[in-house]
């Protein structure tokens, strides 16, 4: 089936992170996020990755940004992480100071990869992903690129 070739094209480790970084296909993952009342979680990977993969991925200013908007028990925005995780993030935040190759840094940055492995994990034990695979737009969107694929396998195919 073309449909499932596309979703195991990417490893599932980076299967979400693929899908919060695609723009096409990332307000369907939103969406079916919102209809189960947990779009934070959607959120917070889509910004986090953003932080991570960014100009200002060593900036502590944006770490603490994503803290206060989705990790503190304040936010408006707060994700169900366990609060041992919570804790830890916001005590490694606390005793870093600056950010560089220093212990405080590296432990700051476990613990926010600690926090996204427990999102991935929500994101799919949810429902959200097995809502997303089921949108009649999600498999069109994936139909029409394994076709682009196919024909330019065809194409180069067809020159050799």
């Amino acid at each position: 089936d073309s449909v499932g070739l596309a979703f195991q094209i990417v490893e599932y480790n980076n299967f979400l992170e693929y899908l919060v970084q695609d723009e096409t296909l990332y307000p369907h993952l939103l969406s079916c996020a919102k209809k189960r009342y947990c779009e934070e979680i959607i959120l917070f990977l889509h910004d986090y990755i953003l932080v991570r993969e960014g100009k200002n991925a060593l900036a502590l200013d944006e770490y603490k940004r994503l803290y206060l908007s989705y990790i503190d028990p304040n936010s408006q925005q707060v994700v169900n992480l366990d609060e041992c995780m919570v804790d830890d993030i916001n005590g490694n935040l606390k005793k870093c100071t600056d950010f560089g190759f220093n212990v405080a840094s590296k432990k700051l940055l476990a613990s926010f990869e600690r926090a996204v492995i427990a999102v991935q994990i929500l994101i799919q034990n949810g429902g959200i992903l097995r809502d997303f695979q089921s949108k009649p737009e999600v498999l069109q969107v994936l139909k029409n690129r394994n076709a682009l694929v196919n024909n330019s396998i065809a194409s180069t195919t067809d020159k050799i």
